[in-house]
């Protein structure tokens, strides 16, 4: 059921309690504007008890006169012609007598009522807003839809009152929706408009349960009446510990009452309260002073929030170690997604490559065939040195072919058990006249280094890569440095790098003094055709990559702009496998993963194994 067709059910409802005859005409009236305050007042001397309540308004304690009104005209002048309307429906109000409500409900209604009146024009007063009537006038009018629901939906809106719990404050609005199709503030809203009463006034009380929802024009007094409501719910309430710290949250950020001036403000609720529903000649029944109950609410709150102190520094605790270990697992899952993006990256890529590099070579094959086949035939001297040519830029693109293929992992490799230490010595006099006089190189070869399974010529590859990289990085000169070691890598290490498992590597460290790279080149450092130099293929280190990942090594690199660079291979131990064989005597990514910090070297660096030469 749609809220239009529930208000025109209960709009419809012939037994539904209207303001009497009397009241109507003065509301038609002073909606016009040539309406006078002597032509209402005529109008309100016709009905003796209405002029009564009206006098008594002026006289009472809200409007603090010097000399008692007697004449009705002086006190509709006092109250302005604007708020007549409002004013005679509210006083007219308790006249209706509503069928379905007993004498409790309608107490309760009462209490809540005139309480949310008396403090919206309290409020109103205290902050010097030009018009507290009105504002008196809408707390007063804001709940009457629950009365209005009450007499034509009585079984649902019963049965809901029977079942209402804590959450009835919070959410009544809700929970009326649900039950009837119509919450009271849309009910009061719409009465109230067919009643003549301004937009301003309807609107606010619309929306007095959601302010944020109201118009720019109205956001201001349905924030107060909201305020004012919960105020008046807190003794039907019990005084919730949210509840009340809602409250004083409002009054110090909305009002401008800290806990002093709020218990100031509700000690003279009480009297104002009394005061008023006595000009209304409405039963309140029992109240308890709002101050001792703010108080008395207060205290519980405190004793509250001592008791849970010790707990609420357990739970500080508790949740640091978990937004620690958050942060923790969220740069872990953040490094190992990154690490697989460039895993698949390459590997499409290698794929990619391997594919070209294969046919090429099978292209590159015939061309060199027929090449010397050339070259055994008796051919004049242009034509040889034609065909040499041909067949001297035929090898270049077949070697180029051969680091695709080792970088896809399509090139035939034969694995075999080797020491690393007899690799590097042996190619230590080709590396020194590769990287040029300038340069000094030294080596640091732990003693009982671990053998290792990888093919040695790519073994040599990988070396003689990153050694012609350092040169580069030194165009004056510098220093190169070739270090091995055992390292023990943890279940610990292990876990915060996915491609890593536990157990004993030897590693490779290549450390130059060159001019170092930046965080954008490091980051892509492994890519095919990736390069920084000005005649370079980018194969290089891509292929160094796909060399070690294949022997199911890792590699790393560590660098900085004017701080040099080094690349560790961790190249897993095959010291069980080498039992049965005799090691190779005679051979001539940065990745996302971090450096493997804090294993455990095994063995003793051979003091200085150093064959520091300048050649």
């Amino acid at each position: 059921m749609i809220v239009d067709d529930v208000l025109a059910r209960i709009a419809d409802n012939p037994k539904l309690p209207t303001p009497r005859a009397l009241t109507l005409q003065i509301l038609e009236r002073a909606s016009h504007p040539q309406c006078s305050i002597a032509e209402i007042g005529k109008i309100i001397s016709l009905d003796p008890a209405l002029c009564g309540t009206m006098l008594k308004l002026v006289n009472s304690s809200l409007y603090c006169l010097q000399r008692p009104i007697t004449s009705i005209n002086r006190a509709l002048n006092l109250l302005g012609l604007n708020h007549v309307r409002s004013l005679v429906l509210s006083m007219a109000l308790p006249s209706l007598r509503f069928k379905h409500s007993g004498s409790e409900q309608m107490k309760s209604y009462w209490k809540s009522s005139v309480t949310a009146a008396i403090v919206c024009r309290e409020i109103a007063t205290r902050l010097r807003w030009p018009d507290p009537d009105t504002e008196m006038v809408a707390g007063l009018l804001s709940d009457l839809g629950v009365l209005l629901i009450q007499e034509t939906f009585p079984e649902p809106y019963a049965a809901l009152l029977e079942r209402r719990g804590q959450d009835w404050w919070d959410h009544q609005c809700e929970l009326e929706r649900d039950a009837v199709g119509a919450d009271h503030a849309a009910v009061s809203a719409y009465f109230l408009a067919r009643w003549k009463l301004g937009d301003d006034l309807t609107e606010a009380i619309r929306f007095h349960h959601h302010p944020e929802l109201a118009t720019p024009a109205a956001a201001q007094r349905a924030k107060l009446l909201y305020f004012a409501t919960r105020i008046a719910q807190l003794e039907l309430s019990g005084g919730s510990p949210v509840h009340l710290t809602e409250i004083v949250n409002l009054a110090s950020a909305d009002y401008g009452l800290d806990d002093a001036r709020f218990h100031e403000f509700l000690a003279v609720l009480d009297r104002k309260i009394a005061e008023f529903a006595d000009l209304l000649e409405v039963d309140l029944g029992p109240c308890e002073n709002f101050s001792d109950l703010f108080a008395q609410a207060t205290a519980n709150l405190t004793r509250l929030a001592v008791e849970a102190s010790l707990d609420h520094v357990r739970i500080q605790e508790e949740k640091s170690r978990a937004e620690e270990g958050l942060r923790q697992a969220t740069s872990a899952l953040r490094a190992t997604e990154e690490q697989l993006r460039q895993t698949q990256k390459m590997e499409a890529i290698g794929r990619l490559a391997g594919g070209i590099a294969h046919d090429f070579n099978n292209l590159l094959t015939i061309i060199l065939g027929n090449c010397d086949l050339l070259l055994c035939e008796t051919l004049a001297e242009e034509p040889l040195g034609l065909v040499e040519m041909i067949k001297s830029t035929g090898e270049r693109a077949a070697a180029l072919t051969k680091q695709l293929l080792t970088f896809s992992r399509k090139q035939i490799s034969e694995p075999q058990i080797m020491d690393v230490n007899v690799a590097v010595q042996g190619m230590s006099k080709m590396l020194r006249r590769l990287i040029g006089h300038d340069i000094q190189m030294t080596t640091r070869l732990e003693d009982g280094l671990d053998v290792v399974k990888i093919d040695p010529s790519q073994l040599e590859q990988v070396i003689m890569n990153l050694a012609v990289n350092a040169r580069d990085a030194m165009p004056e000169g510098g220093a190169l440095t070739i270090e091995s070691f055992n390292l023990r890598v943890g279940e610990e290490i292990a876990a915060n790098n996915p491609d890593v498992v536990p157990g004993d590597y030897a590693v490779i460290a290549v450390r130059d003094t060159g001019s170092g790279m930046d965080e954008e080149t490091l980051q892509h450092l492994f890519e095919p055709f990736f390069t920084t130099k000005a005649e370079g293929t980018g194969l290089g280190l891509a292929t160094v990559h796909g060399i070690v990942r294949k022997s199911q090594g890792q590699i790393t690199v560590s660098s900085a702009p004017g701080q040099g660079t080094v690349f560790h291979i961790y190249l897993p131990s095959a010291k069980s496998l080498s039992e049965n064989a005799q090691p190779v005597a005679d051979v001539a990514v940065r990745t996302n993963m971090p450096n493997l910090g804090g294993g455990a070297p095994r063995g003793r660096v051979r003091e200085e194994s150093r064959e520091t030469v300048l050649v």
